[in-house]
């Protein structure tokens, strides 16, 4: 049920806004057996890319369609051995079980395995375009979280390995393992630069699909009010807006729409904003 319930947050806070953006579902070729796939993988000498989401959650089936929508992402799916499993039942509640149900309950996860079935890399939750094609790209190229986190741990002064293995762990929504790399990169950066931004753009995003408001505000707001990073300003004024919203505290997100309509230099953004105040414009007429 929780598990359920979550996948419903990360819907209401970014499902609803990029069905607009990726009107065609994604053509990527699935699997539906682990066996299938393993055999594949260790003939092709391919990564086995392993989807489990709730068959039984139109949230989890939406993120599916819009995570796999983007060109880009289908250009990187083709180079893996995609296997798409529900968590209920067989492969798919093997798979959870033994990977993922220790360390979160979000779902969807994308589980990359090697030909022998062991665990190379994952991640959980809804993943945007840049976030998966990032994943992907790494994945292939061996850049794995334990490489990520050997590199960070060798050099506790490198800060860019220690906001690498920040920003890894978050988007595997283990925040309680992020947290002292977090800290890390703050203290080397003292809380200034591109580095901290980012870093709570992340965190307040991440703190968003977890349905903790009031941290996603926190950390959103400080990445929207700093002028290290423009580009991260503006994301986080968007996704704060995107809070309020699914908070119900629609004068809010209505006032931060109108601010990034003006202020965006990225015509995205803008007109993403644009939709969801058209939105927003039409509960408050009903609310009157």
């Amino acid at each position: 049920m929780w598990r359920n319930m979550r996948c419903c947050i990360h819907a209401a806070i970014v499902a609803m806004l990029f069905v607009a953006v990726y009107l065609a579902f994604g053509d990527v070729k699935w699997i539906s057996s682990v066996k299938e796939a393993l055999s594949t993988s260790a003939k092709l000498n391919r990564t086995v890319a392993a989807f489990i989401y709730d068959a039984g959650c139109k949230w989890c089936i939406e993120n599916r369609e819009l995570m796999f929508s983007p060109e880009e992402v289908q250009r990187l799916m083709s180079q893996f051995v995609c296997v798409l499993l529900d968590v209920n039942v067989g492969d798919g509640k093997a798979l959870w079980e033994r990977h993922i149900a220790k360390r979160t309950d979000v779902l969807p996860a994308l589980l990359f395995l090697s030909s022998d079935g062991e665990l190379i890399d994952f991640a959980t939750g809804y993943m945007p375009k840049e976030s998966l094609t990032a994943l992907l790209s790494q994945v292939m190229k061996g850049i794995t979280l334990k490489e990520v986190l050997k590199r960070a741990q060798s050099n506790v002064r490198d800060v860019d390995a220690a906001y690498q293995a920040a920003v890894a762990l978050i988007e595997r929504d283990q925040l309680e393992l992020a947290m002292p790399f977090v800290d890390r990169v703050m203290r080397l950066t003292k809380g200034k630069g591109s580095y901290a931004s980012a870093l709570n753009l992340h965190l307040g995003i991440r703190h968003a699909y977890r349905g903790q408001v009031g941290l996603a505000k926190k950390y959103l707001s400080m990445a929207a009010s700093q002028r290290d990073d423009p580009s991260v300003a503006e994301e986080a004024q968007f996704q704060l807006a995107v809070v309020y919203y699914s908070a119900n505290e629609l004068k809010e997100a209505a006032a931060a729409c109108s601010s990034l309509i003006k202020t965006a230099k990225r015509k995205e953004l803008a007109q993403l904003a644009a939709a969801l105040l058209q939105t927003i414009n039409e509960q408050l007429k009903k609310v009157k």
